[in-house]
């Protein structure tokens, strides 16, 4: 490794140590039978897309703020929607936040896309912010050793970005792009196997297997450890298959999805291997795709210069053609 990415390296991990004391897992549980499952190959050939968009039962409005209420968990149904409006409305653009992000973290992002006339709507996610029932900044519940509680999270969170997207389609004549970042760009990628009402979409620090960015990332060494004894990392692949973008390609070409992957080369949350698989699988299906390799790891992607130029790619990007 050269120079440059021993320092990078560095910062990252410490960056990473900054939320360690605040995370926690819950017990390893699941009600699948590992041993009843196929190879995730073949899994990935007869899952269907089975996210529906939730069910959208009001939507309450003012000029910076949505409040998207849903039938769901009980404490937990009701979606905030951060809005920040442009002027001169070219797009809009569904931000799809990272685990454990925290109130204002796009804010800086989402003002400068508005000079560009791109109107942003920051989801907050099931067991973030406001929505979190343990009162912690950490959203443990949202994932952790409960293979099947996480689960029910990500299909929430895909369920309820799909009512935003069905919500906004209907609302105005403008194009809709779906920006998902990290946990944010797996949620994102779902969504582009089945939302026939977006077809751009912006996957930031993102992987298609769910399970080996858990298995192998810096970000949950604290879920790895309690899952190791328990479960392999082929068992967890094929529980949390319904949850990897990867095993959907083929609905994700069959929707006619255009897709912008940006990584960083340093990444120590999502296995560099893993985000080149996934894209050698959409590739490989045919689908239309931009690819951009950042100097940069996980965490200092929030690092300039590096936050700078990922942003005016992300413009670039949305503002790439008329509507």
């Amino acid at each position: 490794m050269t120079l440059f990415g021993r320092i990078v390296m560095d910062l990252e991990e410490r960056l990473a140590l900054v939320d360690d004391p605040f995370k926690s897992s819950s017990s390893f549980a699941t009600n699948k039978s590992v041993e009843a499952l196929s190879d995730m190959e073949q899994m990935s050939h007869d899952l269907d897309p089975a996210f529906s968009a939730a069910n959208l039962i009001d939507v309450q409005s003012n000029s910076e703020n949505l409040l998207l209420v849903m039938s769901g968990e009980a404490n937990n149904e009701k979606m905030p929607v951060k809005v920040v409006k442009a002027s001169s409305e070219r797009r809009r653009c569904v931000v799809v936040p990272h685990w454990n992000a925290a109130e204002g973290d796009y804010d800086r992002l989402a003002g400068l896309m508005c000079r560009f006339g791109i109107t942003s709507y920051i989801v907050t996610l099931p067991h973030h912010g406001v929505r979190s029932t343990s009162g912690t900044r950490m959203a443990n519940e949202f994932l952790s050793a409960d293979l099947d509680k996480t689960v029910s999270a990500v299909r929430q969170s895909v369920a309820e970005v799909r009512a935003l997207v069905g919500w906004l389609s209907k609302t105005g004549n403008v194009e809709v792009v779906l920006l998902g970042v990290s946990l944010g760009s797996c949620i994102a990628g779902l969504a582009s196997a089945l939302e026939r009402q977006v077809k751009s979409y912006v996957l930031v620090l993102g992987a298609g297997d769910f399970a080996e960015t858990v298995w192998c990332g810096r970000a949950t060494r604290h879920i790895r450890n309690e899952l190791e004894g328990k479960i392999t990392l082929q068992g967890l692949r094929m529980v949390w298959a319904e949850i990897s973008p990867e095993c959907y390609t083929h609905s994700i070409r069959a929707n006619g999805s255009e897709i912008y992957l940006i990584n960083g080369i340093y990444d120590s949350v999502v296995p560099p291997t893993s985000s080149q698989r996934f894209i050698k699988k959409l590739r490989n299906q045919g689908i239309a795709i931009r690819v951009s390799l950042l100097w940069c790891g996980h965490y200092t992607l929030g690092v300039f210069p590096f936050n700078v130029i990922v942003t005016f790619k992300i413009i670039r990007f949305i503002l790439r053609r008329s509507r």
